[in-house]
């Protein structure tokens, strides 16, 4: 694969081309965005960038270094391993990047470490990282990937550029998701898109573990369980949440996208046989209710994003729509 064949983020891969071009890619880089949209992908390109024998306006892939880096066998592209519960870059693996990196490169001009998922770095990692970043060998470049730059200290991010990914057009996301697997259908392709809104990585992990039509299950009987005034029915549909974050979020998503319709169809009139659950909603809960569970929904998302403990999260959901279903005026 080369920059070009990269879908979508244009804007920030002519910046790279650009950079190579002129000789003057960073030797710190930190790309950031959420899980799923190719920031590892995105680094190996920027190694090939780096490392291609023949690149002009993108890399050749047949050269001997684009080709070891497509085999993941390059010695000058390092990836540093990980340890711990958390899988996090402790000290000793720091100590020794930082040692290694004043060894000339094998096989390349440079030598690239990809820091995967460095979120979690600690600060004593960090600052033991922190001279090699000041004062870097010419033939070195440090590249990070992370969710948001803000779990860098103030002294690595000054000596680094940020670059952000971002999910790409839908279109463009069914369009690549279709080829990588034919055998599903265009349709189901384009519900999972927008459930993870154009994020192609979500999107094709959750189609590959056939999880879509469990976390749908689990959404809609959470939903239907608000139908009925009875907390235990709540509690029990709840409980079928998978001790799984990425299964949560499915779940949460697919919630989000019924009472999306829910809205809709307090809109429109909706008929009295209709057994779509969406327009059950919107007959039997109200418009303050239905956006308040969807407000629940959001805070939700983002308190999985902040790794808070999911058995809390799963009794506050339950709790939290019982109330605002049956207790709240």
């Amino acid at each position: 694969m080369n920059f070009n064949e990269f879908v979508g983020n244009e804007f920030l891969k002519n910046q790279f081309v650009h950079m190579a071009k002129s000789k003057k890619i960073p030797h710190s880089i930190i790309l950031q965005g959420d899980a799923g949209l190719g920031k590892c992908t995105f680094a190996k390109l920027i190694a090939k960038l780096i490392f291609c024998e023949n690149f002009f306006d993108t890399t050749c892939d047949e050269c001997s270094n684009c080709k070891k880096i497509d085999n993941n066998v390059h010695p000058d592209l390092i990836f540093p391993e990980t340890s711990g519960v958390l899988e996090t870059y402790n000290i000793a693996t720091v100590r020794k990047i930082r040692e290694d990196a004043y060894v000339l490169p094998n096989d390349a001009n440079f030598k690239v470490y990809v820091f995967k998922d460095a979120d979690n770095m600690n600060t004593s990692a960090q600052n033991a990282l922190l001279k090699v970043i000041e004062e870097p060998p010419k033939h070195v470049i440090f590249i990070f990937t992370c969710k948001k730059s803000t779990s860098f200290l103030d002294t690595i991010l000054s000596r680094s550029q940020v670059f952000s990914l971002n999910a790409v057009d839908k279109s463009k996301a069914v369009e690549f998701i279709a080829k990588k697997v034919p055998e599903l259908s265009i349709e189901v392709i384009k519900k999972s898109v927008d459930n993870f809104n154009g994020n192609i990585g979500k999107s094709l992990e959750f189609l590959k573990s056939d999880g879509e039509n469990e976390a749908m299950t689990v959404a809609e009987g959470i939903l239907k369980a608000l139908l009925m005034p009875n907390e235990f029915e709540v509690l029990r549909a709840v409980s079928q949440i998978k001790s799984d974050k990425n299964f949560f979020k499915q779940v949460l998503n697919n919630m989000l996208l019924i009472l999306r319709d829910a809205m809709v169809f307090n809109y429109i009139a909706v008929p009295e046989t209709s057994a779509d659950l969406a327009g059950q909603i919107s007959k039997k809960i109200s418009t303050k209710r239905i956006l308040k569970l969807m407000n629940l929904v959001n805070e939700l998302n983002d308190l999985i994003f902040y790794n808070v403990n999911q058995n809390l999260l799963t009794t506050y959901l339950s709790s939290s729509c019982y109330s605002i279903i049956f207790q709240e005026n």
